[in-house]
This record gives C-alpha cells, structure tokens and sequence, in this order.
C-alpha cells in the first residue's frame, strides 16, 4: 500500500513538471529562452600611424638682399589709395587684386619706408594684368616722393612698356634717371591701370633695390616660394560678339556754339550741348571762347564725342573748321571709326603709349585717328592689333603747305560706307583710308569683341599707297570726337550729314 502511494506522488510531480516548464502557453509573460551566444572573433588592434607633420610654405629670407619692399604675403592693402578701383588681399594668395571702373582710375603703392634712390635707385615692380586687357598711358607710373607729388611735370611720371599677356612679370627702371626732377627721396609710387572695366590686375610686390642683381635674387626666391600660387591665366578657346548699341543714321547736326557762353565746358553738363555731345575731362581746362566774332570750342587737355553711334554701312560726311597751336610733340585733332569697347569714355585727350609723349604722342585703342602739328603738317594713322596681342598702328605724315595755326581751316572726312574714308582740308585731298574684310579678332584677343575691318591701307594724294596692314581695328561701326592733349585745337561749325 505504502509503495502504491509513493509511485502515484511520483506520477503527480512529473506532471506538474511538465505544466510548469511549457507544457501550457497560457503565460502572457512568459518570454522563450535565448540560445547561448557564441563569443565575438577576436580583431587585432591596428597599429597607430604617426600624424604627419604639415610642411610650412617657403619663406624668403628677411635679408636676403638690402633693398626696401612692399611685399603682399605680408602687407596689408589698407596702406595703399585706390581712385575708382577696389583693392584687397584675400589672405590666400601673396598678391594685391585691383578690380578696375570706370573713369580716371589710379591707385598707389607706398614703400615700406622712405627710399632714398642714391641708395636703392632701381625700382622692380611684379605685376599681372588679366588676359587681354590693356595698360593704356591713360594711368601713367607716378613718382611720389617726401617733396610732393603725382605731378604731371616733366621727370615726375613715365609710361613703361608692360606685357600683357595674362602671366607674371617684373618691370625694373633705374628711379634716378627716369624721375630725377622728382627728388631723392620716394615714399609711394602711383601705378598704371589697365583700361578695362571690372577687369582685374594684380601686384605681387613693390621694391627699391640696389643693383639689378638684387632684383634677379629676390625675384627668384620669390618664384621658389609662390610659384604655385603665380600662375598665368588660361587664354579664352572662343569668343563671344560684342555689338554696340547704333542707329541707321546719324542724326545730323551742326554745333556752331553760338548758343553757350565764354565758360568752363563744365558747365555744359545737362544743357544742350550735350544732347549731341559727350564730354571727357582731362584736365579740365578746356572752355568756349570768342575767335573772330564766334563762340568756338578750345580743347585743351580734354575730349569730346558725338553721342551716337552709327550702324554698319552708314554713309557720313564730318565737317568742322579747326585752328591748332599744335608743335610735333602731343595729339591734336578727330579719331572716326573707333570701337565702343576699350573707348567707352571717350578719353581722347589720354595718349595711348604706342609712341609716349616727346615724339608726336596718339589716341584711342581702336580707330583712324588724324592729328595736326606744327605748321601745316598732318600725320594719319590706323590703329592696330597684331598676332602679339599688342597694340600697334600704321600711319602717313605730310605736309599740307596748309598753316592750321594761323586761322581756321575747313576740313572734311567723307565715308562711303563701301570702303573708303577721304580726308580734305579746305577742298584739298589730303589722304584715303581704304578698309575691308570684317570680322572679330581671335579668342587669344580678349580685349576686341566687337567687329573690325582688319585690312587697311593709307594711299597719298596721288593715290600711291603708302602704308598697310592685316591687323587693323577699324570699327564696323561708325562714330568719330575730338581731343587736344596739352595744347589749345580750336572747333568751330561741327557738322555731321548722312550721304
């Protein structure tokens, strides 16, 4: 009896066994057991590697040679003046950036002390100009010394011959010679612009140095230094037309100046006049006078332009009577069929460099232009751009036996339209333009995107062919103004007429 009891017990805790261990899924709470997870595979710890040390950026050697520099890796833009120009540093690259605009645009460079040029007479200027843009003798290089200074004096500014071909250059002259009346002592220098607005150009830095050998020392460790930050600009691979604004035909008109009093042609602003005519100051010194009973427009160091712009084609016959106290030495006269571009303010007065003042000074950056000199001598040029991205001219001077000095004189500029311009004074054939073959300048000449004829030739009288080109930059399109540089052209009975 006793072993039958014992062997049901057993029977009953078994089967409470098996309720309790899963038997039954009525359990809300219950939660199945996770099977044993095996250990993770070990990873071996990788071996540190060492930071690399940065490799500073070359410097050069503060007494590397004995010369005086304004070097932009450490100056600070804020020292220099800008006129119608923005510069700055923009603390990545060791080189000032000069965003030009519009209007008589300088800006200027102080040394870092005074340099005495019996000390350090020769002067090294590394600069960049933006592919295809132009430094124009419009912004001369100015001394600026303890004594005064910009001065448009003799000895006080030069117009040095720059590459501009987008790369970097070092421009080197001996101070002592170049700006001798200056004085001894230069405290700044003011700089040459291009002439191209919201283009840039670009100094890298400024010095006074003993020898040129100092120069050619510090320049090269200037290269080893930044030679992957002075890099030169990538030429344009196309060219996109530039097409100024014209009408069919000129309006005509004849400006007597009988309406305007002896004054400043200042205050010609917002009057008449200048319905038909842009003025550009020089100097402002021009004014209305009275000549043999006339009211007569005296250019003296500034410029006048018509206002519009004729389409391609127009035929026009210019008349004016003009009398010069012009020698050989600056521009006195008209430029006709010059380009919008790269002559926007009509700065007729500004002599473009192709031959600097001293020897019969030109204007204008596009264009035929006709300057009167002493006595009865006439010099016709046509302005030039070459394979060399530089520009140049061709030009024809005689002798008139017609004296421009001593009263007024007719003269006449007749364009066909079909290519030829005729020059007459007082109905003598003085010279032809003949010009043909439109189109637009390579893409490596950035600066002309407007058309131009490229073939010129100027022929004498006789009708003998004296000077020619392939490279001219004679505008498709038709305009024409006046300027005088440092001397008195008086105008009188402007008259503009469509054939």
């Amino acid at each position: 009896m006793k072993k039958l009891i014992i062997t049901m017990i057993s029977i009953c805790l078994v089967a409470a066994m098996f309720v309790g261990c899963g038997g039954s899924n009525t359990d809300p709470t219950a939660a199945p057991t996770n099977s044993a997870t095996s250990a993770p595979t070990a990873e071996p710890t990788p071996t540190p590697v060492p930071t690399a040390t940065p490799v500073p950026r070359p410097t050069i050697q503060p007494d590397l040679v004995d010369a005086i520099i304004t070097s932009f890796d450490e100056f600070d833009e804020s020292y220099c003046n800008f006129n119608l120009c923005e510069g700055y540093i923009d603390g990545q690259n060791p080189f000032l950036t000069v965003t030009i605009d519009s209007g008589d645009v300088w800006f200027s460079v102080p040394f870092t002390e005074t340099a005495n040029v019996d000390q350090y007479p020769i002067l090294a200027i590394k600069y960049k100009t933006s592919y295809g843009t132009t430094i124009n003798a419009g912004s001369h290089l100015y001394a600026i010394t303890t004594g005064g200074g910009p001065s448009q004096e003799s000895g006080w500014w030069t117009h040095p011959s720059f590459v501009e071909d987008g790369d970097w250059h070092v421009l080197t002259l001996n101070m002592a010679e170049v700006f001798g009346p200056a004085g001894k002592d230069f405290t700044s220098m003011r700089m040459p612009c291009i002439s191209n607005t919201g283009k840039n150009q670009y100094i890298a830095y400024m010095g006074a140095f003993k020898t040129l050998e100092d120069v050619e020392i510090y320049d090269a460790a200037h290269k080893a230094a930044y030679a992957d930050l002075l890099v030169a600009d990538e030429p344009p691979s196309d060219k996109n037309e530039s097409t100024p604004d014209t009408v069919d035909k000129f309006t005509e008109h004849t400006e007597t100046f009988d309406d305007f009093y002896d004054t400043k042609i200042t205050l010609l602003a917002g009057s008449e006049f200048e319905e038909f005519f842009k003025i550009a100051m020089g100097n402002n010194t021009s004014s209305l006078v009275t000549k043999n009973d006339n009211i007569v427009c005296n250019l003296t160091f500034d410029a006048i332009s018509y206002t519009e712009r004729a389409k391609s084609g127009s035929a026009y016959t210019l008349n004016f009577k003009l009398k010069t106290d012009n020698s050989a030495l600056n521009f006195g006269g008209f430029i006709i069929n010059y380009g919008h571009e790269n002559n926007e303010s009509g700065s007729f007065f500004e002599t473009n460099g192709l031959r600097g003042d001293g020897a019969g000074s030109l204007v204008g950056n596009s264009g035929i232009g006709v300057t009167f000199k002493a006595g009865g001598v006439v010099e016709i040029y046509v302005l030039t751009f070459g394979s060399d991205n530089k520009l140049g001219f061709i030009s024809y001077e005689v002798d008139t036996g017609i004296n421009f000095s001593t009263d007024f004189q007719n003269i006449t500029v007749i364009d066909d339209g079909k290519g030829v311009v005729t020059l007459k004074a007082n109905d003598t054939l003085i010279a032809t333009v003949n010009y043909s073959n439109e189109g637009l300048l390579p893409a490596a000449a950035a600066a002309y995107n407007e058309r131009y004829y490229r073939t010129a030739s100027i022929c004498d009288a006789s009708g003998n062919k004296v000077a020619e080109t392939d490279s001219a930059l004679i505008s498709y399109t038709k305009a024409f103004g006046f300027g005088g540089r440092s001397h008195s052209i008086f105008l009188d009975d402007i008259s503009i007429k469509n054939n």
